[in-house]
């Protein structure tokens, strides 16, 4: 035997209590023990991996109802500032945007438009303003129905 080698055998021999040459696989005080740690640590695990995902779905959800009233908001945004006949400041109205359930390509999410018009007198030209709020629901997987709402004002000058 080198000298290595009984160093090594030594150490383990201190810290496992027996000689490295007769040691060979697991007792069975070892194997049950491993089995109890194993059985207490799984279903903990289990409910972690579980609420990670349902969380992580609940963020995803949020961001798609959160894009999906940005992207109305830029629309009416854009009718607002439009040259066209049927566009303009004069034809941001409720009426001009239907309801929408299920939005087109994102089942479980509807969104609505609401055009509140204020015709308090301003300091410089126009008739008011007007407060756009657009509400997107869905379902939420974590505690059932959700919603989220934008804001935004435009004005005529």
């Amino acid at each position: 035997m080198t000298r290595t080698h009984e160093h090594l055998e030594r150490w383990w021999g201190r810290w496992w209590g027996c000689r490295l040459g007769r040691r060979r696989g697991f007792t069975l005080v070892e194997l049950i023990a491993t089995l109890v740690l194993t059985s207490l640590a799984m279903p903990t695990l289990m409910v972690a991996v579980r609420d990670a995902t349902v969380r992580q779905a609940a963020v995803n959800q949020r961001t798609v109802a959160r894009w999906l009233a940005h992207d109305r908001l830029e629309q009416v945004i854009a009718d607002r500032h439009s040259v066209q006949g049927s566009r303009g400041y004069a034809n941001v109205l409720t009426a001009s945007y239907a309801a929408e359930s299920p939005v087109g390509g994102f089942a479980g999410f509807s969104r609505s438009v609401s055009v509140l018009e204020r015709n308090q007198t301003l300091t410089a030209a126009g008739t008011g303003y007007k407060v756009v709020t657009v509400t997107v629901m869905w379902t939420d997987v974590r505690s059932g129905s959700a919603s989220l709402a934008l804001q935004t004002v435009i004005t005529d000058y």
